[in-house]
């Protein structure tokens, strides 16, 4: 059974951060109990399908990188961030900053989405306790390390609840007031020589 959610915050520090690669290996009625009972579009049976047919996955554009904490065997919370190689399936235009990426010499892609595949529609991005501060954090930071060891240029959260943005948000802020992260320069602001590249954070839903 998992903890009641007001000792989540206690419990973050003994919780283990997995990042996942694929679904196929997690428990779906587990799963499903994170995403909640009004979001198909993040159950285990949708990504699952999408899977098996390779349309998200290793070798596709869409490479899954779930942030999960797991309570011994079972996860508590989640972030469902993909690792893309591109910016199709996701419903928000930012070729601009791709190419504004190209003119300064660096990379744009891959990128960390927080998303839910090919499907614009607005829902929850933080799954089950991911919306306690403590857990968010951690799930962050581990996040972070993951752009770093991928090589990814920035974050984007597409579609969340206004509360979610609200919270990841001042979270990203806090982090960058104690000097974990920066806030990112456009790449034209940058002056020449400059090579420390900062991650974005983006939060898109619709109004």
């Amino acid at each position: 059974h998992q903890a009641p959610r007001s000792t989540w915050g206690a419990l973050a520090a003994s919780l283990r951060i997995e990042v996942l690669t694929s679904l196929s290996g997690v428990d779906p009625e587990a799963w499903n109990a994170l995403v909640g009972a009004d979001d198909p579009f993040l159950e285990h049976e949708f990504l699952s399908s999408l899977e098996a047919s390779r349309v998200i996955g290793r070798d596709t554009a869409w490479e899954m990188r779930f942030v999960t904490a797991f309570e011994g065997v079972t996860p508590v919370a989640a972030v469902p961030f993909f690792l893309k190689w591109d910016s199709y399936g996701e419903f928000v235009f930012d070729w601009a900053w791709a190419e504004a990426y190209q003119r300064a010499g660096m990379r744009y892609y891959p990128k960390l989405v927080a998303a839910a595949p090919l499907t614009p529609v607005a829902g929850r991005r933080l799954l089950g306790a991911a919306s306690d501060d403590a857990i968010l954090d951690a799930l962050l930071a581990r996040a972070d390390r993951v752009a770093s060891e991928e090589g990814a240029s920035s974050f984007h959260v597409l579609f969340a609840e206004p509360d979610e943005v609200e919270s990841e948000w001042t979270l990203v802020q806090n982090r960058a007031d104690g000097g974990d992260v920066v806030e990112a320069l456009a790449p034209d602001e940058m002056g020449d020589g400059n090579e420390v590249v900062t991650r974005r954070y983006e939060f898109y839903r619709y109004v």
